[in-house]
Order: structure tokens, then C-alpha cells, then sequence
């Protein structure tokens, strides 16, 4: 079992429209290591964690650093 980290900008799809459809597919990944790890390593089975971001990347930043 492994474990991973999805992330979502809540304009496009939000933890109300997860908790509404109960599942959906997982469409829009721009990056081509994110997209070949959900299609060739993820398992059924496997944990997720959602995080739905809505922090503009500079003040993400800051509150990473």
C-alpha cells in the first residue's frame, strides 16, 4: 500500500464537489511525472491525501519558508 499527496485548485474542482460526487476522475494534470505515476503506480488501495489549495504561490511561499 503506498501513500499520496493530490492536490486541487478549489475553482475547479473543491471538497464540495468531491463530497458530492463521492469520485471522479482525475483529468488536467500538466505534469507528465504526476500523470505517468496516477496511471502506472497508483493502486486501489491505495491512501490519498487531498489538499485543496487556495493561497496565491507567493504567499504560500511565505508561510513555507
Amino acid at each position: 500500500m503506498a501513500y499520496w499527496l493530490m492536490k486541487s485548485n478549489p475553482k475547479f474542482f473543491s471538497i464540495h464537489d468531491l463530497q458530492r460526487l463521492g469520485t471522479e476522475g482525475w483529468d488536467g494534470v500538466r505534469n507528465y511525472r504526476a500523470r505517468n505515476f496516477m496511471r502506472d503506480d497508483m493502486q486501489v488501495g491505495d491512501k490519498v491525501r487531498c489538499s485543496f489549495i487556495t493561497l496565491a504561490p507567493s504567499l504560500l511561499a511565505l508561510l513555507v519558508s
